[in-house]
């Protein structure tokens, strides 16, 4: 993936700088080609939540679900988390025309939660969260059907965020990146 700069094009001297790409997925190609485009085990991860009976479901009033799953997993992992105040003041400010919250459900419980931006052709999964869970595939089967959410109404790209190129092995980022490039 490219390099990603989000307000420099080169780091301010005297700043500390780490080298960052930008994942983003084509959605233009039909859904079995889209699929297929995943690593083996991104496949059959999604293919196990489906068959574990999980569903997904696509609605902002989702928010408080969303925050209290975001806020968690990030101070398990000890990283840095927006305030659910500055959250649902963007998403109140962009409307649902452009942003959705995704959940993935097993019965009635909630197990993880999706935030995506967007706007004409392109999407941004921006926030997520989750929940430890016995079952398979919770966060692989909800970026799979936002995917296909996105593409039903003309969204053609999905970024999936940054990540971080070299060995990250043994890191808190090693994880996400792995799950960002089964995509």
């Amino acid at each position: 993936p490219p390099l990603h700069f989000s307000i420099f094009q080169a780091p301010p001297l005297g700043s500390f700088f780490t080298e960052m790409g930008i994942i983003v997925l084509n959605l233009c190609t039909e859904e079995a080609d889209l699929m297929m485009t995943f690593n083996y085990s991104c496949r059959k991860k999604i293919r196990k939540a489906i068959n574990e009976g999980l569903t997904v479901e696509f609605d902002n009033r989702y928010f408080e679900d969303f925050y209290s799953l975001y806020k968690s997993l990030h101070q398990k992992q000890g990283i840095y988390y927006d305030s659910k105040e500055e959250i649902k003041n963007m998403m109140d400010c962009l409307g649902k025309d452009s942003c959705i919250i995704g959940v993935t459900k097993k019965d009635d419980q909630i197990l993880a939660a999706l935030f995506v931006l967007f706007a004409q052709k392109e999407a941004y999964a921006y926030y997520a969260g989750s929940k430890d869970s016995h079952h398979h595939g919770v966060n692989y089967l909800l970026q799979f059907e936002m995917m296909k959410w996105l593409k039903q109404r003309g969204i053609e790209r999905m970024c999936m965020g940054g990540f971080r190129p070299g060995d990250n092995a043994g890191t808190k980022y090693e994880g996400i990146q792995n799950f960002k490039l089964g995509f």
